[in-house]
């Protein structure tokens, strides 16, 4: 009777835990939008592949006026339900600010200082973030960035590839942060990649990464191809790479080529 009784315990427990799953699973797919593939001077294309049921990356694509779109990639700490709580917590707060401030620094900061004063509850958590709006008017691309990995950007032209130089810390970590702003001006056919640490940090049984190195490769490959096939292309070398290894963080991209 005792062993029955802990089975049924056991049983409720998880299946309770399978319903937060369910439930984090779904806030964690409503997260991520369908992007378009055209916007004003730009085509788009987006990809998440989560580590585990659900997970802490996600992308949005905003548009703010006939000519202007909001970029974003962000990667809350850890992976499971409280990085996923993080992170809609997030995006959340982002797109309401977003609506009254009109340049990716300060977007950031007010986004920092609502996080660090308002989620006691995710205390020790923190979420690297990257905002940009291209203006497809002037071909700038504007960007401010709180602790994520640097862009890549691949000239369309000779395929020589750079980063995006501007960094501050991830949010939700020191209040009163001020971003640090950055802009480029984009040729046609010169495109961005933003991306997650499971991408680069991607390993294979012997223990080596994927790297930056390879992911900027495949990009300058495959530049002439519209984003969607550019990703695609990521993906498939980062699963042939890892081969049998299991995907240890999740993997999410976001790509944007100037038109």
């Amino acid at each position: 009777k005792h062993s029955m009784r802990e089975l049924a315990e056991t049983v409720t427990e998880r299946e309770r835990i399978n319903r937060e799953l369910e439930i984090a699973a779904d806030l964690n797919r409503k997260a991520m939008v369908d992007v378009p593939p055209e916007m004003p001077g730009l085509q788009v294309a987006a990809s998440n592949i989560p580590a585990k049921e659900v997970g802490g990356d996600y992308y949005d694509v905003l548009p703010i006026d006939a000519n202007r779109t909001g970029l974003l990639i962000a990667d809350a700490a850890g992976k499971g339900f409280h990085s996923t709580l993080l992170m809609t917590h997030t995006r959340s707060v982002f797109r309401v600010l977003a609506q009254d401030s009109h340049t990716p620094a300060s977007i950031l900061g007010k986004t920092n200082d609502f996080l660090c004063r308002e989620q006691p509850g995710l205390k020790g958590l923190f979420i690297t973030f990257f905002y940009a709006i291209y203006d497809a008017e002037s071909r700038k691309l504007t960007y401010a960035n709180a602790g994520h990995h640097l862009p890549l950007l691949i000239s369309g032209s000779d395929g020589s590839t750079r980063s995006l130089a501007a960094q501050n810390l991830p949010l939700s970590i020191l209040e009163n942060q001020r971003y640090e702003e950055g802009s480029v001006a984009l040729d046609r056919g010169d495109i961005v990649l933003l991306y997650t640490d499971g991408v680069i940090e991607a390993s294979n049984t012997a223990r080596d990464m994927f790297g930056l190195n390879r992911l900027a490769k495949i990009v300058e490959g495959a530049r002439a191809e519209h984003p969607h096939v550019i990703l695609d292309q990521i993906a498939a070398s980062v699963r042939a790479f890892a081969g049998s290894a299991p995907q240890f963080d999740d993997m999410t991209l976001l790509g944007l080529k100037a038109r």
